[in-house]
């Protein structure tokens, strides 16, 4: 009877637990493109809008329609982008007709939550290629902010303020000063909306670039109404990894935020714009619906809904998957 060697029997260990642990990971990482689970149909939906709708003058009939797709979206949110603080330190004359927008908006669908979207674009050495020029550290530019903010909301009569600021790094305490001076100002009775980024694990939050930790976005979660995930951008060009890159981000995002009070929502492109961070045909719709059902089926009740990023982009094509998803 021959016997086999010892290194011979070795290198056959060797081979079954690499191919044993390949298998797990293959199972591990396979996420499904169903998005038919019950438990996956959101009804507090929200939208990111033009700044159209408060730079020009009201067309009544657009307002209704508007309002019609709201309500066929099952939406309860919408960001209408308001002004971004410029380099000149002003903010952009793009909300004129603000005020007027609310009122008509408000009188066809009352039951919508209107968030004035602000963009903050934040200076941030450790991201040259990202960097923009508003130094939050400085008290004064932080006023200007509030200032703004308070004056707006309550002048337009928004719901609140839906801040995206970019980029904020995970740790950035001067963000985290800025809402607490917001709140102050705002006062109890607006929301506080922000646009929250990717998820990293709080092993990376001693590197600069590291992007949001789970301390982090509790940290965040804690003081605002709202965190809404800007869950795309992701650099992916597999449709298949982009499921399950998406399917991490919610579950961890939403263990994060899970002992605050915030309302999470799961921001989806649906951009048709090629960039180096962002890849349409990966970045689908169908697919990011995937990766969110199959985190939300782990995080049963922690996710309220989809923000879709934008609507100015949402295709017919994108309404038949939205269909399919909800019923």
């Amino acid at each position: 009877m021959r016997f086999i060697n010892r290194a011979t029997w070795h290198r056959t260990a060797r081979i079954g637990t690499i191919l044993v642990i390949a298998g797990l990971l293959i199972r591990w990482s396979w996420t499904s493109r169903d998005i038919s689970d019950p438990v996956c149909k959101l009804k507090t939906n929200a939208a990111w809008v033009s700044v159209d709708w408060t730079s020009r003058p009201i067309d009544v009939a657009r307002i209704g329609q508007l309002s019609s797709d709201v309500r066929n979206r099952d939406m309860k949110y919408l960001f209408p982008y308001v002004s971004y603080l410029k380099r000149d330190g002003t903010f952009s004359k793009s909300y004129d007709h603000a005020g007027e927008f609310v009122a008509a908006y408000k009188q066809v669908n009352p039951q919508t939550k209107l968030l004035a979207w602000i963009g903050l674009p934040i200076t941030n050495t450790t991201r040259s290629e990202m960097a923009g020029w508003v130094d939050l550290s400085d008290a004064a530019t932080r006023r200007k902010i509030t200032t703004f903010v308070a004056d707006l909301v309550h002048q337009a009569n928004f719901d609140g303020v839906h801040l995206n600021a970019e980029p904020i790094s995970g740790g950035n305490t001067d963000f985290l000063t800025l809402l607490e001076e917001i709140r102050q100002t705002i006062g109890a009775g607006k929301m506080i909306s922000v646009a929250g980024h990717h998820w990293a694990l709080d092993a990376l939050a001693m590197f600069p670039t590291a992007d949001w930790t789970s301390s982090y976005y509790r940290t965040v979660a804690e003081q605002v109404d709202q965190v809404v995930v800007m869950a795309y951008d992701s650099q992916l060009t597999s449709p298949a990894l982009y499921r399950l890159w998406m399917r991490e981000q919610v579950k961890h995002i939403a263990e994060s935020v899970a002992a605050t009070d915030a309302g999470l929502l799961i921001g989806i492109s649906v951009s048709q714009e090629q960039t180096e961070s962002h890849h349409p045909s990966a970045e689908t719709l169908v697919d990011g619906l995937a990766g969110l059902c199959a985190g939300v089926a782990s995080e049963l009740g922690l996710v309220k809904g989809v923000a879709v990023y934008a609507d100015w982009e949402f295709s017919s094509a994108d309404w038949q998957v939205w269909r399919e998803w909800q019923h």
